[in-house]
């Protein structure tokens, strides 16, 4: 082969090769963060509390609870459990929304108005990672504000 097809060849090779290494790197770029708000009227939580038998709150007391909106729109579902510890307590949820779940786990003292990790979740938010918190707007309801990295 004369040389200069050899180049030539060889320049197309670097071009292409380039030009998918670009297009990959930008179909896997970070589209930037994504931010949903819930609203959670409280009267829609079924809560369990479990005791280990003493009166106060206690290292082993934990609970369970489940958000069931009637109208799901954004979310269907929210389930937590929790395990005290000393002065706080664990929990670890997940939210069912329209394209998957996101887990979130943390531990507070006080989990409405608290800031746990999103580490994870399954169809659209699989390997999901940023923040899930928790606002009282009044003592009927709840504002969860997830914020998501977008990758």
């Amino acid at each position: 082969m004369p040389p200069i097809r050899k180049y030539a060849l060889a320049t197309a090779v670097a071009l292409f090769a380039t030009a998918t290494a670009v297009i990959a790197t930008t179909a896997a770029a970070e589209t930037g963060p994504s931010v949903m708000r819930l609203i959670v009227p409280l009267s829609y939580v079924h809560f369990h509390a479990t005791s280990n038998g003493s009166k106060a709150i206690s290292p082993g007391d934990g609970f369970q609870e489940s958000w069931l909106p009637p109208h799901p729109a954004t979310a269907s579902r929210q389930d937590a459990v929790a395990i005290a510890t000393f002065r706080q307590a664990v929990f670890l949820g997940t939210i069912t929304l329209k394209d998957g779940q996101l887990v979130y786990a943390g531990s507070t003292n006080n989990q409405d108005n608290a800031v746990y990790a999103v580490i994870g979740g399954t169809g659209t938010y699989q390997g999901a990672r940023g923040t899930m918190s928790t606002h009282p707007l009044s003592h009927r309801r709840l504002q969860i504000i997830i914020t998501t990295d977008g990758s």
